[in-house]
């Protein structure tokens, strides 16, 4: 949701119809996300209206832009919706964060062994290095 902005010492201003309307496309879209590519614009108009809880005409006219007369508490449900939805891809992406440092210190974790692996030498591995430095300083 966009801040409308506000003068020091001024009371806050009624946003205009326009601003609503405007306001409310906005978070309606932002309710479509995450897409897919294969999403097709029905796909994503139909997910962010079901999520927004608005009738399946009125999220129509928004999304299209053809009302201004969205009423007070259809507005204040698709504020909550909105608000619910960051809350949710805020999860979803400290969920994903943490996945993600758990698989560096994996990483991490293997690449220390396998530098061990690599900094000690097997047996068999002794017995070929020697051979080859034998051959190399009679050969």
């Amino acid at each position: 949701m966009r801040q409308h902005p506000q003068r020091h010492g001024q009371k806050t201003q009624p946003m205009s119809a326009t601003a609503v309307s405007s306001d409310a496309r906005w978070m309606l879209e932002q309710l479509s996300f995450p897409i897919d590519a294969r999403d097709t614009i029905k796909a994503r108009r139909e997910r962010a209206i079901r999520r927004a809880g608005l009738s399946p005409a009125k999220g129509m006219r928004i999304w299209y832009r053809q009302t201004c007369d969205i009423l007070a508490h259809e507005y204040l449900t698709l504020v909550e919706a909105y608000k619910n939805h960051v809350r949710t891809q805020e999860r979803l992406l400290a969920d994903e964060l943490e996945q993600l440092r758990a698989l560096r210190a994996a990483r991490e974790i293997r690449e220390k062994q396998i530098g061990l692996d690599l900094a000690t030498p097997s047996r068999t591995g002794d017995a070929s290095l020697g051979a080859a430095s034998d051959q190399a300083r009679t050969g």
